[in-house]
């Protein structure tokens, strides 16, 4: 496993969107805050984004702060339990 951290909110959206819409309800701060970084809007430029991947598949997708710390989503509990 392996933590994969995106360049921009677009390219975090496009190789996690599957697993974020699946249970959109669960995960609005994390799309949110990409769906604002993408359209510029600064207070959200700070955030970064990364997926915990294996095999270059997304497993986790993460969302950091800063002063709030991460935001995981729901993932598989192999990797619940190591993160």
């Amino acid at each position: 496993m392996h933590v994969i951290e995106s360049i921009t909110a677009k390219e975090f959206l496009e190789a996690n969107r599957g697993l974020l819409t699946k249970n959109e309800a669960g995960n609005p701060i994390l799309l949110g805050y990409a769906y604002q970084q993408i359209q510029g809007i600064e207070s959200t430029m700070s955030t970064k984004f990364c997926a915990v991947t294996e095999d270059d598949k997304p497993l986790l997708p993460v969302m950091f702060t800063p002063e709030v710390g991460p935001l995981l989503t729901e993932g598989p509990d192999m990797v619940m339990r190591i993160s």
